[in-house]
């Protein structure tokens, strides 16, 4: 397992699921092996293929908190965002405490056209990870969508001087 996390840190895809592939020929039904299948075939673009393997992981491991966020960022990148939602609601039932949960949460509310939400989210983000940029910037972002300008303006000096 840690031989294949190595290679996805170091981008070495094709050599993470040539190993994740044996693995999974030895161990068909390993959440972790198939959630991250499904991850690095997202990242290889093969978006439904890694959906499915996510899907399967979820269905063997319910509360696998990277199954769970990996399969809501799928989604998004579907547009499928209402189902991304409840995936990100799931993760952070399970991991209160990640932030890059209730950041993409957020990004998700922001979407749907839900700024008081999504500002709660950017809000909890930096409550857990205060030097977090990109949640500063979309946080001003959201700002704006409430007409708060001037709050909108603090937020992106936050983000700047990160």
């Amino acid at each position: 397992m840690q031989e294949v996390l190595l290679l996805c840190q170091s981008g070495k895809w094709n050599e993470a699921v040539e190993r994740l592939q044996r693995l999974l020929r030895i161990h068909p039904n390993h959440a972790q092996y198939l959630a991250i299948m499904g991850t690095v075939d997202c990242r290889l673009g093969k978006t439904v293929e890694g959906i499915s393997f996510l899907e399967r992981s979820l269905r063997i491991a319910p509360g696998l908190s990277m199954a769970l966020f990996n399969l809501a960022n799928a989604y998004v990148s579907l547009e499928r965002l209402g189902e991304a939602l409840s995936l990100y609601d799931r993760a952070i039932a399970v991991q209160p405490l990640d932030p890059s949960s209730h950041y993409n949460r957020g990004l998700v509310l922001q979407k749907l056209r839900r700024p008081a939400e999504a500002l709660e989210s950017y809000d909890r983000a930096l409550s857990l990870k205060p030097g977090y940029a990109e949640a500063h910037n979309n946080r001003g972002n959201t700002l704006q969508d409430l007409q708060r300008p001037e709050d909108a303006l603090e937020s992106y000096a936050r983000a700047i001087a990160l």
